[in-house]
């Protein structure tokens, strides 16, 4: 059988009209059934997503344009005014300093509110034996937020008031949806991936992904261009096998097709119960698929999508979770952050 749909494919491909395409000519029966046997969908906490989210914040630190109020108790002549003109306010100047009475220039820039304190305290005490000094911001410089990807327009944006995500997106005027790929699009702050999911909230409507944006946050959507899927397990080649979409489409016997799934692999596999597991940010989906009924066209093809990855056992390996065990390892090597996986081993999850 597996020979046969080779040569099918390849006499396809050849006698077509020169399109590098996949083809999928296989004839199904009438009332074919779904493939997929069991599907279970893992979804983070949201208690724990919660905490992911707040693990990337990090306190605000003064930036040049910001401008402080400096207090010390008792000694007002040490002191900036608080009164609300402009110039009683101390601003960080574009080498990131603040001028003060009696102590001079302060670098300030990059600094927290309460380090910048820390240290004009202890250069107080060359005057006073306890200075009691409070810093409060009395104006922050606009917030700058950044698009990247397959955003009609891209780059950095500024604003003065606070954003949240779906805000920022309409920053970008609009998303190439065509050339996208939501699923593994994402959110940096502080140079962590942060566990909401672009796909749910765009094409799902989950306004739970909808978050308050904060300052030099990165939304990232990338191109569907080099869109693969990853098969590994029985096949043919060594390793892990990446095999394109094409389109952004590829069914599950069109990727065993081009994987040269052979067979000798097929007298050793258990083709009755393949496993793909699909990552999104804030959740996995596994499905089990009887390729074996698929082959005979008794089902309806299975729709891969891009970052699939497909584990062919040599025999039944029993629950879900001893999948998941064998399969770790390798999304590992697949994802370039562990944001969207680590919930195997440290996240409370929940069935649907």
């Amino acid at each position: 059988m597996i020979k046969f749909l080779t040569i099918l494919f390849i006499l396809v491909y050849f006698l077509g009209c020169g399109s590098p395409a996949v083809t999928h000519k296989v004839i199904y029966k009438d009332n074919q059934v779904d493939p997929v046997i069991m599907r279970k969908t893992m979804v983070m906490d949201e208690k724990k997503k919660k905490e992911l989210i707040e693990q990337a914040e990090k306190v605000y630190r003064i930036n040049v344009g910001d401008k402080l109020i400096i207090s010390v108790f008792e000694h007002p002549e040490l002191s900036t005014s608080t009164s609300p003109t402009e110039a009683s306010k101390t601003m960080v100047n574009l080498n990131g300093n603040i001028q003060l009475p009696r102590l001079g220039l302060i670098h300030a820039a990059g600094k927290t509110v309460e380090e910048l304190r820390t240290i004009i305290t202890n250069r107080l005490k060359k005057y006073l034996l306890h200075p009691d000094v409070t810093v409060t911001t009395a104006y922050v410089k606009k917030s700058r937020y950044y698009l990247l990807g397959e955003f009609t327009e891209t780059g950095s944006f500024e604003k003065d008031y606070p954003l949240t995500l779906m805000e920022l997106l309409a920053l970008g005027k609009g998303i190439k949806y065509k050339t996208s790929d939501l699923r593994h699009a994402y959110v940096v702050r502080n140079n962590k991936k942060l566990p909401i999911n672009l796909y749910r909230l765009l094409k799902k409507g989950d306004i739970t992904q909808n978050i308050d944006m904060r300052n030099r946050d990165t939304i990232m959507i990338p191109s569907s261009a080099d869109q693969v899927v990853y098969m590994f397990g029985r096949v043919a080649d060594v390793g892990l096998t990446k095999i394109p979409l094409v389109d952004g489409k590829l069914t599950l016997m069109q990727a065993l097709t081009l994987s040269r799934f052979s067979d000798a692999q097929e007298v050793h596999a258990n083709l009755k119960t393949i496993y793909i597991v699909r990552t999104e940010m804030d959740r996995i989906e596994t499905f089990v698929v009887n390729a074996e009924e698929m082959f005979r066209g008794d089902t309806v093809p299975f729709e891969l999508v891009a970052g699939d990855v497909i584990y062919i056992p040599k025999s039944k390996l029993g629950t879900i979770n001893t999948v998941i065990s064998k399969i770790f390892p390798t999304l590992q090597l697949i994802h370039d952050s562990l944001t969207d996986i680590q919930m195997y081993r440290d996240v409370i999850l929940r069935e649907n």
